[in-house]
């Protein structure tokens, strides 16, 4: 962080927190994704970060926006595809 702007996007899409106010989420004001921009959160675009959301725990239950995780137990690396490479499946860590 560090940075004295102050970001403010309504509804923005799928937020997973990591650190602090620093997040994955998804990003529809912009598709220059892999270009760094951000103060520290993962813009991801809408797509990505919904399923990266519905991947995640905790599940969020029928009708609720948001859910309160105690101190992260999932661990999720996350790699940079080549042009026309197949990712892998994904893969975590949850203690």
């Amino acid at each position: 962080m560090g940075r004295s702007e102050f970001y403010n996007v309504d509804e923005v899409p799928s937020v997973l927190y990591f650190h602090l106010s620093q997040a994955l989420h998804g990003a529809f004001w912009h598709d220059h994704f892999g270009t760094p921009g951000s103060h520290g959160c993962v813009n991801l675009s809408i797509v990505d970060a919904k399923w990266v959301f519905d991947w995640a725990p905790p599940e969020l239950k029928e009708g609720w926006r948001a859910v309160r995780k105690t101190p992260a137990a999932l661990w999720v690396q996350v790699e940079k595809a080549k042009p026309g490479q197949v990712p892998s499946e994904p893969q975590a860590h949850l203690d």
